[in-house]
């Protein structure tokens, strides 16, 4: 496709039916074992916080007990910005059986460069990349998005999936859309905004809820008032937002795909809201199997969301293979048939990523 030809009314033929790559649409049955939650290259820096006594910590042996318990507080652990150390992680995660990774870094932690960069590391670690486009929680945001309305980011949004964002390379996916608890006016124009992007594309749509039990429920209902399809929206975090069952039931009878998508991470302190306590793997398993036994399991999918340092394999984390080597044989040996695993990873994400 050249540039005059993207902005003609055929230009979203080419996905119907299609998932879409850094390096063009492919067939979704093509994709693989699919992590839909991941940040590539990232730019977390705006997260840091206290204590700030450890913010100039270099990442080193003796230092990575300090920082994963405050992963949020060491400048040297929040940022994903370099191409051949990510190539090389997501070799490992092809070489465990992967397929395809999900970069949901929107306007707020990209990198700069950033997506332009992208299809080199799927071509140089052969594992498909979707990139996402959209805007991330407020307080992340530069101050010229915040003050967008709803048509401008919606045409900002059509833009990176039609013509593509930075070096052309085109978005597969709307999100992860960043939201407070609670939401922020810039907010929840960007969930009408993706909404009306949805409906006009046929694009698969993330969300990253703010930290509340209430915070999914009231998300869904704006975007389902705006033309959102429910049933091609994932709902992220749940791992750190629904801490009983009956709560998780009821949110998922709404009819959002629901994310589990911190795997890898199984220090209880979360130090981004000391009311939440942060489940294991173990427990993880046990509350998608709570989904599974009440007929949930085609709206599943899982992840890790790496996005800081310490959790690459490099720097003495699980990496992107985690949920491929350690996780799905602990969900089979935990009682979830193997079809139905195999359906996690592979055919919810593929049928969420396909454009209609």
């Amino acid at each position: 496709m050249n540039k005059d030809d993207i902005y003609l009314p055929t230009a979203m033929e080419d996905l119907k039916g299609k998932a879409l790559t850094v390096l063009g649409p492919v067939t979704p049955g093509d994709l693989g074992h699919t992590l839909p939650h991941e940040h590539i290259l990232v730019n977390g820096s705006p997260f840091a916080t206290e204590p700030h006594s450890i913010r100039g910590l270099p990442i080193t042996m003796e230092t990575l007990g300090q920082i994963r318990y405050y992963p949020y507080s060491v400048m040297a652990n929040l940022k994903l910005d370099i191409p051949e150390e990510l190539t090389s992680e997501l070799r490992l995660f092809k070489s465990a059986g992967g397929g395809c990774v999900c970069d949901v870094t929107v306007t707020g932690i990209r990198c700069q460069p950033g997506p332009e960069l992208l299809p080199q590391i799927s071509r140089e670690s052969g594992v498909h990349i979707i990139t996402g486009t959209g805007y991330y929680v407020n307080s992340f945001l530069p101050d010229y998005a915040k003050s967008l309305s709803s048509n401008q980011m919606a045409e900002q949004m059509y833009s990176e999936i039609v013509g593509g964002c930075e070096g052309g390379v085109r978005c597969g996916v709307i999100g992860e859309i960043g939201c407070s608890y609670p939401l922020i006016n810039s907010e929840k124009t960007a969930l009408q905004a993706a909404a009306m992007v949805q409906t006009r594309t046929g694009a698969p749509l993330i969300v990253h809820p703010g930290r509340h039990g209430d915070a999914p429920a009231e998300i869904a209902s704006i975007l389902e008032s705006h033309g959102g399809d429910l049933s091609r929206t994932v709902m992220s975090h749940l791992d750190r937002t629904f801490n009983d069952d009956q709560s998780l039931l009821k949110f998922a009878r709404m009819g959002c795909l629901l994310e589990y998508d911190l795997f890898g991470i199984e220090c209880s302190h979360y130090q981004l809201s000391s009311a939440a306590d942060m489940p294991s793997d173990a427990q993880r398993i046990q509350r998608i199997k709570v989904l599974i036994d009440n007929g949930f399991a085609d709206k599943i999918l899982i992840s890790h969301d790496i996005h800081t340092k310490v959790r690459l394999a490099r720097y003495g984390g699980h990496g992107y293979s985690h949920i491929v080597e350690h996780i799905m044989p602990k969900m089979v040996s935990r009682g979830i048939p193997q079809e139905v695993v195999s359906a996690i990873t592979k055919d919810n994400p593929q049928k969420w990523l396909t454009f209609v």
